[in-house]
């Protein structure tokens, strides 16, 4: 009995939540989470998955570029480089 309490425990944070798999694939994974976004936030302007594979693609094909403005190669960032670049990137294109 007490091994489904400490599954219970673990699982607290994801309670209520509809927890859906995105099968290892960019373009699941996206859809599952604006999904979840839209049904959470009141916000009513997300984007469709579709809309929104398009754009990470795009950053995905800059990204070089973007890098070189940050005086970093891709190869070397770290995930702080990563949220920091993206942070910039969504200040400047809302």
């Amino acid at each position: 009995m007490k091994l489904i309490y400490r599954y219970q425990s673990f699982i607290s944070d994801i309670a209520g939540q509809d927890i859906q798999s995105h099968k290892n694939d960019d373009s699941e994974a996206i859809k599952v989470v604006r999904n979840w976004l839209r049904n959470v936030s009141e916000r009513v302007t997300i984007s469709g998955g579709k809309e929104i594979l398009r754009s990470y693609h795009l950053f995905l094909s800059e990204l070089p570029g973007i890098c070189e403005d940050f005086k970093i190669t891709v190869d070397e960032m770290i995930f702080n480089d990563y949220t920091h670049i993206v942070f910039e990137l969504l200040k400047r294109n809302p």
